[in-house]
């Protein structure tokens, strides 16, 4: 058996990664795969992101046809996006009340506080953090851009992996053919 009899042998495991920054984001994606006699793909990704994870499984179910494909997808936020923050005006007033009226009964026993603006903003929901709104389709398409680097890269790896078992298998093969000629 020479090298090519195999034709192209590619190995179910393999590892692939894909990294790319668009502006506002940092998206990585990664690939795992190990033997499995049908295909069983598990997206695990940010729950904001949720809405794309069936484009991402069917992309991965059209290059891949077997083994259990974990895909992992990191989203980072780039710096300087811009974020809003934003005062609860009603909730900060209805805190204000009850800490007034707190300080009345104080008042009444002999207990004094002052409260700083700061302490108020400790308050849960008092203050929130609002991010751009999405485009969904445009970060579905940027998910699935990654997706294909990654693919790509497993793809490769699958690849040298197959070629060096078809090597091993070959050697094996020769070591039987020479065994068997002794006989």
């Amino acid at each position: 058996m020479r090298k090519g009899e195999f034709g192209m042998v590619r190995s179910m495991t393999g590892y692939g990664r894909g990294e790319q920054t668009f502006p506002g984001c940092t998206i990585v994606v990664e690939l795992r795969s190990v033997n499995n006699r049908y295909l069983d793909c598990t997206v695990k990704m940010p729950r904001s992101y949720i809405f794309a994870e069936d484009a991402m499984k069917s992309r991965v179910q059209s290059v891949v046809s077997r083994g259990k494909v974990d895909v992992f997808v990191n989203v980072s936020s780039a710096e300087g996006e811009e974020l809003t923050v934003k005062v609860n005006q009603p909730l900060a007033k209805a805190y204000m009340e009850a800490l007034g009226q707190l300080g009345a009964l104080g008042q009444g026993a002999g207990v004094t506080r002052e409260y700083p603006v700061t302490a108020l903003a400790e308050f849960p929901d008092v203050l929130t953090v609002e991010k751009p709104a999405l485009d969904l389709e445009q970060m579905k398409a940027q998910l699935l851009t990654v997706l294909d680097l990654a693919l790509e890269d497993f793809g490769q790896m699958r690849q040298r992996e197959g070629e060096r078992l078809a090597e091993d298998i070959l050697r094996r093969a020769d070591v039987i053919a020479a065994l068997v000629s002794r006989v």
